[in-house]
C-alpha cells in the first residue's frame, strides 16, 4: 500500500502534534487539579488531537474504518467540550444542547 501524502495529512499530523502538547500542558500546569469542568475539557482536547491524527491516517492509507472511528472521536470530543462549557455557565452538565447534540 502506498501512503498518500497531501498537504492535509501534514496539517492534520501538526495539529495533532500541537494539541497533544496543549492537552500534557494544561494537565501539569493548574494549579488545583479538581476542577471538574477543566477535566471535560482536558478530555476534549486530547479527544481532538487523536481526531487530527486518526484523521491523517485515514487520509494517509485511505482507510475506510479509520474514518468510521474519526468521526465518532470527533462526536465523543464534541459532547466532552459542550459538558465542559456547559459545567463552566451552570456547575451542571445537564442541558438542552447536549441532548439536541446527542439527536
Amino acid at each position: 500500500m502506498i501512503p498518500n501524502w497531501t498537504l492535509e495529512v501534514v496539517i492534520d499530523f501538526i495539529a495533532s502534534a500541537i494539541l497533544l502538547i496543549a492537552s500534557v500542558l494544561s494537565h501539569v500546569e493548574p494549579k488545583t487539579k479538581k476542577i471538574r469542568s477543566l477535566l471535560f475539557i482536558k478530555i476534549s482536547i486530547f479527544l481532538m488531537a487523536m481526531y487530527f491524527c486518526i484523521d491523517g491516517l485515514t487520509i494517509l492509507f485511505v482507510n475506510e474504518i479509520l474514518s468510521r472511528i474519526s468521526a465518532i472521536v470527533m462526536f465523543l470530543s464534541g459532547i466532552s467540550i459542550i459538558i465542559g462549557i456547559n459545567y463552566v455557565i451552570k456547575e451542571s452538565y445537564k442541558s438542552i444542547i447536549l441532548i439536541l447534540n446527542c439527536t
